[in-house]
């Protein structure tokens, strides 16, 4: 699980670089994760804004997750002592830069923190992140839900808050709004095109996205990996991204790492 999400990381990034070198008609996978590495890896900062936005497809929310024994029992209590003594709290996450980073950037911003004063920990993924929290190696683990529903529901971990804009019925957790941290985010996924790509080729890929996203095979999938659909396509899609370039941008550069 952690090489493969490291790996995933790197080949967003990959493959938007490719992507933006090729000739029109070549699509690539992205998402939120690919944000991060893109501004901090030696590519292109504004790579995602010159794509040729297709279909955002999917989220997934973010975690704030502690150990059973955690004396923790709110996010507030956490941002409590975030403020207190900032470099007392380890926020253990993916990679440097990757969408759990950002969020606990987001996180210091809304609390006043200056995010250099974050005590981030990277590990390569879920699966070396979660005996941490399980364990308490860490203060707090930060991941997608996915990483930590079957470790809260066998009561390993108490998820305190996601990041979404609504709860998820998998998990009784409230959202980060709804414990007075006003952030929101979500890993989201979707299909970009390189610069200068037809339009009779964009919209052949809308079209098929959509049938895809209409399908019950669809539907069935994203209940099966607690995503929550995000479907959004051409200008509307467009306006997202430079929008979450704009904000990704901003964090990583007040982290100090971009």
């Amino acid at each position: 699980m952690a090489q493969r999400r490291v790996f995933l990381l790197l080949l967003v990034a990959i493959a938007l670089a490719v992507a933006a070198c090729t000739r029109p008609g070549q699509p690539a996978a992205t998402g939120s994760s690919g944000s991060g590495p893109v501004t901090t890896g030696g590519f292109p900062s504004k790579t995602l804004r010159i794509m040729a936005p297709a279909n955002r497809l999917t989220t997934e929310y973010e975690a704030i997750a502690v150990g059973r024994d955690s004396r923790y029992q709110t996010l507030q209590q956490v941002i409590d002592d975030f403020k207190r003594d900032p470099r007392s709290i380890s926020w253990g996450g993916g990679s440097a830069g990757g969408t759990d980073h950002i969020l606990v950037g987001l996180i210091a911003q809304s609390a006043g923190v200056n995010p250099r004063d974050i005590n981030y920990v990277a590990f390569a993924g879920g699966g070396e992140l979660r005996p941490q929290v399980i364990g308490n190696q860490v203060s707090v683990g930060v991941s997608g839900f996915g990483e930590f529903k079957a470790d809260a529901e066998a009561g390993l971990v108490r998820i305190l808050a996601v990041s979404g804009p609504s709860r998820l019925a998998a998990i009784n957790a409230p959202t980060m709004k709804e414990s007075g941290v006003d952030v929101e985010l979500t890993n989201w996924r979707g299909i970009v095109g390189p610069p200068g790509m037809r339009d009779n080729e964009k919209q052949a890929w809308i079209t098929m996205l959509t049938r895809v996203h209409d399908s019950d095979a669809w539907k069935g999938i994203l209940t099966k990996n607690d995503w929550t659909d995000a479907f959004m396509t051409g200008d509307q899609f467009a306006s997202f991204l430079k929008q979450e370039d704009q904000r990704v941008a901003k964090v990583l550069k007040d982290i100090g790492i971009a």
